[in-house]
């Protein structure tokens, strides 16, 4: 407002008014622009750092698996965590990185969160038409293809509905065949669909039709069989066809096949029922001869030539999969097939022979499935790796969940997805088997004896010492067995052969710490020997080691051998000369050890034994004087050791300590003689500590009650890795690690032990597509034209300017630990990291422009940063929008300038106006007073028994004098070029006794008559203006006249030079209808007069004049409301001749319908719309109802039809007039036309459907002769149409009478 008065205040500046009203006008322009300048237009802002996010400590690179050589470890999905179905047929990944899931109970969506079904819905026409899903397929478009056992589906992303490709035989150009087996697309373009006996389809996806090529008998070149499994291109660009009876390669140029069989005698396979224990899993017999009708029998058909997959080798030769016939390499350069067999005796052969899917992986190795395992080829031997099912050992490695394998898909980050058909899915990722994982085999006495692993020792030549409850084993390098030790060979008594620690001395004796004493191996006899002769003084006498757990040994620089005990503290053993010195808790003695249970122990470069324990901390031994120091915790003092229970101890190269306790991990720097703490709010997954190890690059790793940790001493971050890695179990033994010369890291547990080597480690270096997974408002889906991973903007407007929203990180190794964070710019300042959660939502947005940003890393902290942006436009309540604002001022400042200049005028206006509308209304009022009486006199002689001229006459005098006509010509249209003025009438003729005969010359000229003519012919009302010779302009109007249904002519007046009003047109129309009243009335007396001997038509003739009389007296009660009510309420005296013209138009309606009844005949030569349209008038007038009548083309159709669906349409209003009391009626009329099977001409199907919204019936408690359901009925059947009736009582009722024209086109079948 201030701006405004501002700007008025130049405006009216006195001595310089127009430099200031420029002034005023630049700044309003400057002020305005300024406001309009777009958040977009003005400088971006800077995106906020992304603070949370951590350079990635592990390896990224990424080595090949070996899966030849080292053990893999498979999860499983199944319906337990979400799968509709343990039978999987198919996996792929689409371009947005989602998981679909082919099952035989519905197709699965897998974002890494949760899986969505999507299943047969009977209620709903756009869902999965079969539930059984063989094939699922993204073609280059993005477009997903699914085959089924019910057709060929597309998938809508937008609404998650289905679009259906199913077999019509009255189609060839539909799918041939309803059993879809595999979908492809080929490097043209084409969509290829290979169906299960209905042969090999390609699909148009512009014109939507099927091209299908099958088997031909007698035709060498045509599809060798029409049960098509798999379809291939190689890197050649040959398109190759995988079929039940041999491999086909399809020519482009001539559309012909070239048939690859292999040759094969009686004898060179065994038959399907010889299998025996090779045989195991689904049977896919029965999924081919079941679902289609088998073109060969089963016994005639080789195993051999039975094609199940394709896959092209490096070397460009061809991998087949047949099922019954092994595994197949086709050499296409010279034909020749060389196959590979399960032999039973061989473990490295194919594991089965029913081969049901090949793949090639990243790192090209061949992946094979079939009926009883999943086989990996070695190239360097010809052999197989087999993955195979063991329900008795689920947890060993390289076990699947079930042996019926289907199928093996990597997806972009080399995670293996297994498809079992019983067992769900089995994944498996190298990063997921980071760790190699040692662990008794009882089928293998060679194998690690005990699975509690409590130590590890390395030898310089990679010899590894493993101590376990069972003793000690030993495994050479590169050796695959282990060799055993019992620690106390002698004693076999002693069931207790649990071994703690191991030491290998400077001499090289192999020292071992067991559960009664110390034994040391003797290399002359290859055994340990318990070392009994060595003798310790304590409180209760002399004690020998044989009664001693010893759970950790040390050398010190002189050769004495440190032991520590669980109970009895640490003693000091001279090999020498066999003394042992015993170092107790002495609680008077403040430089005693303080606790006598030893867990770990460690020496520092000086030469210091540090020793932890449990229950009384850290402790340092000065070996000058065997004088203790300990550091404890001290709940006071965050500088202090975190725990008092150690289990783990080790320095790192720069003389720091890292010490395990059970309450964190803990760094002493000696140098400051200050403790820092880790745990769980630092990173660690778990604050039980329970080994340590540096490797060669300085990171340490920790095992704890939850896994494996790695620590970055520099950042300080740590990266966590579970079961889920590879790793032995959730927990790992106090002190069980180790390191050897060779940079390998060991760690023991109770489930056996990991070793890895840390640079070789496979990390995830998969940045991970972002997708949404949920837009809503308040817990509704927004609706959107796209799918939720194509959303790329999004408008909200007030008062719904809120949104929730969800997104996923498509890694799906451990999704899990996927971390996100987003970010809404214009809005947030900063980042929102959400760790693990993936939703968020904005409330009360304001107008404007946003940018919401997701950002997500992977399961190892790969972030995608660029990750996915959505416009977010906000559109305000309109009062809160820029341009109501700029508007509202404008109209403001306008309105300041102008409202002087408004009041000045507005008095004077409004005098003028008031004298003119008196002037108006009062004219007005003396015409509408003069057509009043005029149709009163009309109404009455036309209800008299006045002859039909003189009651035209006096109709014709009254338009001249109430329409202001100079001429008015009645016209009847004999034919299409014979027009015949029926009645002439001039202004100045219609005060004398005659009129002018119909040869007196028209005043109207003849080219006018017939263009006005030609319009009333076709039911419009047309103006014309011509000059005449004078060159003085003349308007002409005309109106159509109807008789009998149909246009009789048509009434022309002559008006001057104005154009005609809405308001006297509408009155010239109603003067039309008067006149065909009249007219129509004197046929109908002449016709009645003509038919009087015959007793049906008198009664039509009463009928009729009982009609006409009720409408004319009920018109002619109007006419004189009209007449009273004219000067008080013109709305309703025009309301009222409009209901007067209606009930004429009703009483012509009647009049139509009686005539047909008087001549049979006319029916037949009436056209079907006309005769619906005298039904529907008649419905308006009789019951008072809205009827709609709607028509497409109209086919002429045998008179028979043509009589029985008017009769059937007939009984059908009566019945309405009758027992409906409907208020609207809808009366369809159509027809198709359809070629035939032979197309050899079109057949013609005319459909009528009358729906009324009445009270219904219903139909079980009505008898068939009720409301003329029975007469219906046999007129439909003896035209050949069907009768659908649908009512119920409350809900209206709809009739439907459809007739086909039958295939031999005599029109009288359905």
């Amino acid at each position: 407002m201030f701006l405004i008065g501002w700007v008025m205040m130049l405006c009216s500046h006195k001595k310089k008014p127009q430099l200031f009203r420029s002034l005023a006008l630049l700044f309003l322009s400057l002020s305005i622009l300024s406001a309009c300048i777009s958040p977009e237009q003005r400088e971006e802002e800077k995106i906020p750092p992304m603070i949370f996010i951590e350079p990635a400590t592990i390896n990224e690179e990424g080595h090949s698996f070996d899966f030849i050589h080292r053990s893999v470890k498979f999860e499983t999905l199944d319906v337990y965590t979400g799968l509709s179905s343990n039978v999987i047929n198919k996996v792929i990944q689409d371009q947005y990185g989602l998981i679909w899931i082919a099952t035989v109970d519905g197709l699965n969506k897998y974002d890494g969160k949760k899986f969505i079904i999507y299943k047969r819905n009977a209620s709903e026409m756009n869902s999965l038409i079969n539930n059984t899903i063989r094939d699922v397929f993204e073609d280059s478009n993005g477009n997903l293809w699914i085959g089924t056992d019910g057709g060929l589906e597309k998938f809508n992303r937008a609404d998650d509905s289905f679009t259906h490709y199913q077999h019509n035989e009255v189609d060839s150009s539909s799918l041939p065949n309803n059993f879809v087996r595999t979908i492809f697309e080929d490097s043209r373009g084409n969509l290829w669909i290979g169906t299960s006996g209905g042969g090999l389809s390609k699909f148009d996806v512009d014109t939507e039709k099927f091209t299908t090529y099958v088997h031909e008998d007698g035709n060498p070149h045509s599809l060798v069989n029409n049960i098509v499994r798999t379809i291939y291109e190689d890197s050649r660009g040959y398109l190759w066809i995988g079929t039940w009876n041999g491999l086909d390669r399809f020519d482009y140029e001539s559309e012909r096949f070239f048939h690859f069989n292999q040759d094969l005698d009686e004898n060179s396979f065994p038959t399907i029922g010889s299998f025996g224990r090779s045989m195991r899993g689904r049977d896919a017999l029965a999924d081919v001869f079941i679902t289609t009708e088998a073109q060969f029998s089963p016994s005639t058909q080789q195993p051999g030539n039975h094609i199940m997959d394709i896959e092209e080798d490096i070397d460009g030769s061809l991998w087949l999969a047949t099922y019954g016939g092994g595994l197949k390499r086709f050499d296409p350069y010279n034909g020749t097939f060389e196959t590979f067999l399960n032999i039973y005796t061989q473990e490295t052969s194919l594991s089965n022979n029913n081969v049901l899917d090949i793949y090639r992986d990243s790192q090209d190795n061949f992946w094979f499935s079939t009926n009883d395992g999943l086989n990996i080829y070695n190239r360097g031997n010809d052999r197989f790796v087999r993955f195979m099912s063991d329900p008795a050992n689920q947890e060993d490695s390289n076990n699947l969940s079930n042996s019926n394998v289907n199928g093996i898909f990597e997806d972009y980050a080399g995670m293996y997805w297994i498809s079992t058909s019983g067992g769900g899915l089995n994944v498996f990722s190298p990063t997921m088997n980071r760790f190699q994982h040692v662990k008794n085999d009882p089928s293998r006495p060679s194998s690690l004896s005990s699975d509690m692993v409590w130590a590890f020792q390395q030898d310089y030549d990679g010899t590894l010492w493993v101590a376990n409850d069972a003793g000690v084993d030993m495994k050479r390098k590169d050796a695959g067995y282990f060799i055993h030790f019992d620690p106390h060979p002698e004693d076999l008594r002693n069931e207790n052969d649990a071994v703690y620690t191991i030491l290998r001395d400077s001499t090289g004796m192999m020292w071992i710490g067991t559960a009664h004493g110390l034994s040391r191996f003797n290399y002359i006899e290859n055994k340990f020997v318990t070392v009994s002769s060595y003798f310790f003084l304590n409180e209760s006498g002399v004690e020998s080691l044989d009664d001693v757990m010893v759970t950790d040994l040390q050398e010190d620089r002189v050769g004495n051998i440190w032991i520590g005990t669980y109970g009895d503290g640490i003693m000091k053993l001279s090999p020498s000369t066999g003394a042992i010195t015993t170092l107790q808790y002495d609680p008077d003695d403040e430089y005693s050890i303080s606790s006598n249970i030893i867990n770990t122990m460690i020496k520092d470069n000086s030469g210091k034994l540090w020793v932890g324990t449990i229950g009384g901390g850290l402790n340092v031994l000065d070996p000058i004087g065997d004088r203790f120091m300990s550091f404890q915790n001290d709940p006071e003092n965050i500088d202090s050791i975190s725990d008092d229970n150690i289990t783990s101890l080790v320095f790192d190269k720069n003389g720091v300590l890292w010490i395990g306790t059970y309450n964190g991990l803990n760094r002493y720097d000696p140098s400051t003689g200050i403790f820092k703490s880790f745990t769980i709010r630092d990173g660690l997954i778990s604050d039980t500590i329970l080994g340590i190890v540096i490797d060669d690059a300085g990171f340490i790793w920790i095992s704890n009650g939850n896994g494996l940790s790695q620590l970055d001493p520099k950042s300080e971050r740590f990266l966590n890795f579970t079961y889920r890695d590879g790793l032995q179990g959730s927990e790992f033994t106090s002190g069980s690690c180790g390191k050897g010369s060779d940079g390998v890291i060991y760690f023991g547990g109770m489930d056996g032990y990991n070793y890895f080597y840390p640079t070789q480690l496979i990390g995830n270096s998969y940045i991970p597509q972002i997708v949404l997974v949920s837009l809503t408002r308040s817990g509704e889906s927004i609706a959107r034209d796209y799918g939720l991973e194509e959303v790329e903007e999004i408008t909200l407007k007030w008062p719904e300017n809120y949104f929730e929203f969800e997104f996923s990180a498509l890694s799906f190794i451990q999704p899990e630990k996927n971390e996100y964070a987003y970010i809404l710019e214009g809005f947030d300042n900063e980042w929102n990291y959400v760790g693990t959660r993936s939703y968020g939502r904005y409330t009360n947005l304001t107008q404007g422009n946003y940018k919401l940003r997701l950002i997500a890393s992977n399961n190892d902290g790969i972030w995608n940063t660029n990750g996915k942006v959505i416009n977010v436009h906000v559109i305000p309540a309109w009062w809160q929008s820029q341009w109501f604002r700029i508007s509202a001022a404008m109209l403001v400042t306008l309105a300041v300038i102008a409202i002087f200049r408004l009041q000045v005028g507005s008095v004077e206006r409004y005098n003028r106006k008031l004298t003119k509308e008196v002037q108006d209304r009062t004219s007005d009022i003396e015409r509408r007073r003069r057509v009043a009486d005029g149709l009163r006199e009309i109404l009455i002689r036309l209800n008299s028994d006045l002859p039909v001229r003189e009651s035209i006459d006096f109709i014709a005098c009254q338009i001249g004098a109430l329409l202001s006509a100079r001429s008015v010509v009645i016209i009847e249209i004999k034919s299409e070029r014979r027009i015949r003025p029926q009645i002439i009438y001039r202004k100045d003729k219609c005060n004398e006794e005659e009129n002018i005969s119909p040869d007196f010359p028209i005043g109207i000229p003849d080219e006018v008559v017939e263009q006005i003519t030609r319009q009333t012919k076709i039911h419009k009302d047309f103006s014309i203006r011509r000059g005449d010779v004078s060159f003085q302009s003349t308007m002409y109007t005309g109106v159509p006249i109807y008789l009998g249904g149909e246009i009789f002519g048509g009434l022309i007046i002559q008006h001057g030079n104005l154009e005609i009003r809405h308001e006297e047109l509408e009155l010239l129309k109603s003067f039309a209808d008067q006149v065909g009243l009249a007219i129509g009335n004197e046929l109908l007396r002449t016709k009645a007069e003509e038919m009087a001997v015959v007793t049906e038509r008198n009664r039509i003739a009463r009928d009729l004049h009982d009609a006409i009389t009720q409408t004319l007296f009920s018109a002619n009660l109007i006419a004189e409301t009209i007449a009273e009510v004219w000067s008080q309420d013109r709305d309703k005296a025009m309301h009222l001749i409009k209901e007067m013209r209606q009930l004429n138009q009703s009483a012509l309606a009647e009049m139509r319908t009686l005539l047909l009844e008087l001549r049979p005949s006319s029916v037949i030569e009436t056209n079907m719309l006309d005769l619906l349209d005298q039904l529907a008038n008649v419905l308006r007038g009789r019951a008072g109802c809205q009827v709609e009548l709607t028509a497409g083309e109209v086919c002429e159709v045998p008179d028979a039809v043509h009589v029985g669906i008017y009769r059937i349409a007939q009984e059908t209003i009566t019945n309405i007039m009758k027992h409906a009391n409907a208020t609207h009626v809808r009366i369809q009329l159509s027809c198709n036309k359809t070629k035939n099977k032979r197309g050899t001409h079109l057949r013609r199907r005319i459909e009528l459907q009358i729906e009324d919204n009445g009270r219904g019936f219903n139909p079980e408690l009505l008898s068939g002769g009720r409301f003329g359901l029975s007469n219906m009925r046999q007129r439909a059947t003896a035209i050949g149409a069907d009768l659908i009736i649908h009512t119920d009582e409350g809900s209206g009722t709809t009739i439907q009478v459809i007739w086909q024209e039958s295939e031999d086109t005599t029109g009288n079948g359905k």
